[in-house]
């Protein structure tokens, strides 16, 4: 099944209307894809690669950090872009190095997900889909 892209997943929740950031370029698309490609290559990478080839899935938000506050789950702190599996429910955070963009460490399922507002909300960008892991 393909991934789409939802609507605003590159724009900085700190700066509003500009692009994400990372090691001093935009965080575009070529460069998601880039990540994911890593992701899936990765040899913790197969549930996101499965996920991608075989569930409805999202990238529902570019590079950030989130805080941790006690008593909430699935916080990171660590730089990080967010696909959303639909069928699974469930997220799967790609740390990034702030300094080149490329990935680090494994990719992270995260299952116990609070999700602000809903993915299932947020509208596609239509011509922004990737067809299977292989087209990253």
């Amino acid at each position: 099944m393909p991934l789409y892209f939802c609507r605003m997943w590159d724009l900085d929740p700190n700066a509003p209307g500009r692009v994400i950031h990372v090691a001093g370029a935009p965080f575009d698309v070529n460069r998601a894809k880039a990540l994911l490609r890593q992701a899936v290559q990765h040899s913790a990478g197969a549930g996101l690669k499965t996920s991608i080839d075989q569930q409805y899935n999202r990238v529902i938000k570019g590079p950030h950090k989130t805080s941790t506050k006690p008593g909430e789950l699935k916080k990171d702190s660590k730089l990080h872009m967010t696909v959303f599996c639909f069928d699974a429910q469930r997220e799967y955070h790609i740390r990034l190095n702030e300094g080149t963009g490329n990935l680090l460490g494994s990719p992270t399922a995260v299952t116990d997900y609070s999700q602000t507002g809903s993915p299932g909300n947020q509208n596609d960008i239509p011509n922004l889909v990737v067809a299977n892991s292989a087209a990253l």
